[in-house]
């Protein structure tokens, strides 16, 4: 696959260099499922076997560079979330700053039952035990399915 390199802007098929071989930053895969990062040319994640055909690879750069991770992710702050998911959760309000309305307005209609709460707890460790780049990498997957979602309907 193609990628852009963010320090040089280069072009280059990541599929054969697991570096930009114009400036030789470093890209690799952060697995959404356990966090850890590792070489796009894995077709699984070494770690807990996770399909990585679904992800796109995220640069090594956004550790050097944090506004890279704030373009990538469109600005959606991990630890930001993590909060509103555990004091406002049960009424979906993590949801609607993620992007996410559809699952928002189902937390809403059901925050009476206190299912939701409970969800949103577990949603709110999750985050805060993730890695920036694992919650950049989480935002780009809801972002593609989104973008499916749309183009199905």
């Amino acid at each position: 696959m193609l990628v852009e390199c963010p320090n040089c802007h280069e072009l280059y098929d990541n599929a054969v260099d697991d570096a930009c071989p114009k400036c030789t930053v470093t890209h690799e895969i952060v697995c959404p499922k356990c966090g850890n990062t590792y070489s796009p040319s894995f077709a699984k994640c070494p770690y807990c076997g996770v399909n990585n055909d679904a992800f796109v690879p995220v640069p090594a750069a956004t550790l050097l560079y944090p506004s890279i991770m704030y373009i990538d992710g469109e600005g959606k702050d991990r630890k930001t979330a993590a909060l509103l998911a555990l004091l406002l959760g049960g009424f979906g309000i993590h949801q609607f700053y993620l992007g996410n309305t559809r699952a928002g307005i189902f937390m809403l209609l059901f925050s009476w039952t206190g299912i939701p709460s409970a969800i949103a707890i577990g949603q709110g460790i999750r985050y805060l035990k993730m890695t920036d780049d694992a919650f950049v990498q989480m935002m780009k997957v809801m972002r593609q399915n989104e973008e499916l979602r749309k183009s199905i309907s």
